[in-house]
């Protein structure tokens, strides 16, 4: 019976080892997570100074390894769709490239970033979120082959 523990142990531990691995292989180092979330920081910021009333800003509060996100989110007052059309604009201008859009959403990339917009809603608003971590590197490497 100590033998099976044993051998469960050794397995165990080699499961937990080879998940180290390959994050450290496959996730973002600290450096890439820094750069990216200055980007996306500045890039909000751009959207943030074209309007639109701010009900929500969610700056990475959550603590994540290997993961940054922003989540800004407009009063359905102020949303339209030529504010939405402005933080197109504004996006595309700043490097991004729209991916897709889906049922009014959009969807963009930018060096591994992935940002969704949704449209404006009478009852929620608008929001816009980007994230960058190593499913959003895989996304936006399926979407966009050139990168």
């Amino acid at each position: 019976m100590a033998n099976y523990r044993t051998l469960f142990q050794l397995a165990a531990m080699s499961v937990v080892v080879s998940g180290f691995i390959y994050s450290f292989k496959h996730d973002p180092t600290l450096m890439q997570l820094a750069t990216h979330h200055a980007m996306m920081q500045s890039d909000i910021q751009a959207i943030i100074m074209a309007g639109g009333k701010i009900t929500d800003f969610d700056d990475n509060h959550k603590p994540t390894i290997a993961r940054v996100y922003l989540i800004l989110g407009v009063s359905a007052d102020s949303s339209s769709e030529s504010l939405r059309q402005k933080y197109t604009e504004i996006l595309l201008g700043e490097g991004w490239k729209q991916v897709k859009s889906l049922d009014g959403k959009q969807f963009f990339c930018k060096q591994g970033v992935y940002a969704s917009m949704l449209p404006p809603h009478d009852e929620y608003g608008m929001s816009l979120t980007m994230e960058f971590d190593t499913s959003s590197i895989l996304q936006c490497k399926k979407l966009l082959p050139e990168n």
